[in-house]
């Protein structure tokens, strides 16, 4: 989805008196783009802009998703660590 798809339909739904809490949630950060093309639309203040870091994500029993750079680190220190 293109970042000005959501600023149309907030642009429609006030036209239309529609009333409604947006909230955009972006993985893993806030981008500044994203602020900055809300901001021309004119409805940033209309929008809560959030951010949800995934980080490590057990997929299966032996498989992971290393989402967070440090997972493998995180991962290989403490196991290191317990052995000692």
């Amino acid at each position: 989805m293109k970042s000005n798809n959501i600023p149309e339909h907030i642009k429609q739904h006030a036209k239309e008196s529609k009333k409604f809490v947006y909230t955009v949630i972006l993985v893993p950060r806030v981008s500044a783009l994203v602020s900055q093309i809300f901001e021309e639309e004119g409805v940033l203040g209309d929008v809560t802009i959030s951010s949800y870091n995934l980080q490590f994500i057990p997929l299966a029993p032996d498989l992971i998703s290393l989402e967070n750079d440090r997972a493998l680190r995180d991962i290989w220190v403490v196991s290191m660590l317990r052995q000692s």
